[in-house]
């Protein structure tokens, strides 16, 4: 889990971290830093962790609350109509100078993204609801009510409403973090360490955003933290 690297390397007892979709909280736990661990349904493990059950559309802090909101692998999984929504509260819920660490799997990559066939979230939605009639059942329930994938153009276009910087931060990640805790980020990062001149091109890093299976953001300046509610 790669932004969970990054978060643990760069985190400290006086940061305040929200990991919403959290699930039992494993890759935020020991970070070291104050950390709330929220999700639909969470699954208390970790005595370092604070966890709360609540919606990621309708968050329970007031205003500029985090210096750091991590979502890793959930986007996908909300439904188009409330993305939008999730994103405004993340931007709410962060300080003015927080900063939003975001991924998901890249919807444009031919692979397996969550229990899917090759290339089928490739198709549009409506599309691949008629035809989920090839999957098996239980394939095609998860996709109807828990696979909404998105492209890096959709993601981009969707966080730059409500952060005034999006960085592409795959490339960046894996040169930052010293030692990455999955063996294939490690070789990943070795092979960026070697091609590291290339993708000071920014032709080439867009290109890489474009097919990497694996989208992650760096967000900054939140337009929502300055609203008063």
């Amino acid at each position: 889990m790669l932004i969970y690297d990054y978060i643990n390397n760069i985190s400290n007892s006086d940061g305040q971290i929200l990991d919403v979709g959290c699930k039992d909280g494993r890759w935020i736990t020991g970070s070291g830093a104050e950390v709330i661990a929220l999700d639909i349904k969470v699954d208390p493990t970790y005595n370092d962790l604070d966890y709360i059950t609540a919606d990621g559309a309708a968050l329970p802090f007031k205003t500029n609350s985090f210096d750091y909101v991590v979502t890793n692998q959930v986007l996908e999984h909300i439904p188009n109509e409330k993305k939008e929504p999730f994103i405004r509260e993340i931007s709410r819920v962060l300080k003015s100078d927080g900063e939003l660490l975001l991924s998901f799997p890249n919807r444009l990559w031919v692979g397996n993204p969550h229990q899917l066939p090759a290339g089928y979230s490739l198709l549009p939605r409506s599309v691949g609801l008629r035809l989920s009639a090839i999957l098996s059942e239980d394939a095609a329930d998860y996709y109807k009510d828990h696979v909404f994938n998105i492209s890096p153009l959709g993601a981009r276009l969707l966080l730059k409403k409500f952060f005034g910087k999006v960085d592409y931060a795959t490339v960046s990640i894996l040169q930052e973090v010293r030692r990455p805790t999955k063996d294939s980020w490690n070789r990943m990062k070795s092979v960026v360490d070697i091609a590291a001149p290339v993708f000071r091109m920014s032709i080439c890093q867009a290109c890489f955003e474009l097919v990497f299976p694996y989208s992650a953001y760096r967000c900054t300046h939140p337009k929502e933290s300055v609203t008063t509610f």
